[in-house]
């Protein structure tokens, strides 16, 4: 059995992504996909996508349905699994990021500090890109009742949340009252987050097929990892990112 490993995933598809991230604008909207030559945005597949390697359960692997990147077509278009007349819509960007906006980031992370606290430091940094909103917290302690259910009143009116949790400390009631607002974003980069997850999850198939012949099992797979038996390579150790 071999336990293959692809680590920091996410962060590998910042330092070696190819394509440019998209941006999108009030202007752009969904529409048919026409048929011509792939461009900057996203698409939407059709069909449930059925990865041909064996499994230990028998049971197939399957890419649901769903948006894909301009990078992760062309893969599934190349190793057959799709075809044009699965694409049926687009949405193609009118602005977008190099490929290579936040590689040297990423290797200053990696090369800088502790592999796990680099990753950490590099997970943070790509999941703020699928933030939509602001989020502000408040608190206080007080001895009335009075004022906390005031402030949850006024939370409520707000459209916000408020939580009240009470104790005693040396026979005095105290409430700990909590205040919490979130606000919609103007702007977001959500698609920069899409992009990143959706093409490392294209990564996991790109080493199936790198590993994996006729002979070979899929025991199980995860975000950064896929466990096989009887794979026809292994990989390298890890080395230090240039």
């Amino acid at each position: 059995m071999c336990v293959s490993i692809m680590q920091k995933n996410y962060s590998s598809i910042l330092i070696n992504n190819k394509c440019d991230f998209p941006i999108y604008t009030i202007h752009n909207k969904i529409e048919r996909y026409d048929g011509k030559e792939l461009r900057t945005g996203e698409y939407f597949i059709d069909k449930d996508i059925t990865i041909p390697f064996k499994t230990e359960n028998g049971n197939p692997i399957i890419l649901p349905q769903g948006i894909f990147t301009k990078h992760a077509v062309e893969k599934l278009l190349s190793y057959n699994l799709i075809t044009k007349d699965d694409i049926k819509y687009m949405l193609i960007s009118d602005k977008s990021l190099q490929a290579d906006s936040f590689g040297h980031y990423i290797k200053f992370l990696f090369n800088t500090f502790e592999e796990g606290v680099a990753k950490k430091m590099a997970n943070q940094f790509i999941g703020y890109f699928g933030t939509k909103y602001d989020r502000t917290s408040s608190g206080y302690i007080t001895t009335s009742i009075e004022s906390a259910l005031a402030s949850w009143s006024e939370a409520y009116t707000e459209n916000a949340n408020c939580t009240i949790n009470a104790c005693s400390l040396e026979d005095i009631d105290l409430f700990l009252v909590r205040h919490i607002s979130q606000n919609r974003k103007l702007n977001d980069y959500c698609s920069i987050n899409r992009a990143i997850v959706c093409d490392s999850n294209l990564l996991l198939i790109d080493m199936m097929y790198d590993v994996c012949d006729d002979k070979s099992i899929v025991i199980s797979y995860n975000t950064d990892s896929i466990f096989v038996r009887n794979p026809t390579k292994m990989y390298p150790p890890k080395v230090k990112l240039d």
